[in-house]
Formats: structure tokens, C-alpha cells, sequence
């Protein structure tokens, strides 16, 4: 008998991340090259393994939308400790 491995689901996969995010938070790395670093990782990831180029950005771009709609339904006020310029990162330029 052979065992596949189940993907864990969505709100599981999303805490895991979440930890990680704190701990990189808790080590000094800014919010802004966290998500700048987040979204590269997995639009690159996409890119790579998706037969069609366009799903990973329309399916990056749905979760940005699917985040900003919980955001403003929540009422969410920004952490000010975390808070810092929203610009990109200096050493943004990733090969």
C-alpha cells in the first residue's frame, strides 16, 4: 500500500508562515523586506513550477486582494512597532 502525503490545509500552511514571519520580525528584519521577500518567493515559485506564466501572478495578486479585503473588514490598525517606510528595500534587487 502506498501513502501519499497530504498537503496540509490552507489555514494550517498559513499559521506555520506566520510563525516564521514572527520570528524574522523578532530577529530585526523589517516588515517591508519581509513581505517584499514573501511575495518574490512565491511569485518566483509560481513562475517555476506553474505550465501557464500568468496563474502565479493572478493567484499572488488574489491573496494581496483577498488580505487587503480581511484588513478592511477587521477594522486593522497598524502595529506601530512594526511600522516603517513602505518603500522597497534598498537591497531589493534580487537575480
Amino acid at each position: 500500500m502506498t501513502t501519499t502525503k497530504r498537503e496540509p490545509d490552507l489555514d494550517v500552511l498559513a499559521g506555520i508562515i506566520r510563525e516564521h514571519v514572527q520570528s524574522l520580525l523578532d530577529k530585526g528584519h523589517s516588515p517591508s523586506s519581509v513581505s517584499f521577500v514573501l511575495a518574490f518567493v512565491a511569485t518566483e515559485m509560481g513562475l517555476e513550477l506553474a505550465p501557464n506564466q500568468h496563474e502565479p501572478i493572478r493567484l499572488v495578486l488574489g491573496a494581496i486582494l483577498n488580505a487587503s479585503s480581511q484588513h478592511a473588514e477587521n477594522g486593522d490598525e497598524p502595529d506601530p512597532e512594526l511600522s516603517d517606510d513602505l518603500e522597497r528595500p534598498a537591497a531589493a534587487t534580487i537575480h
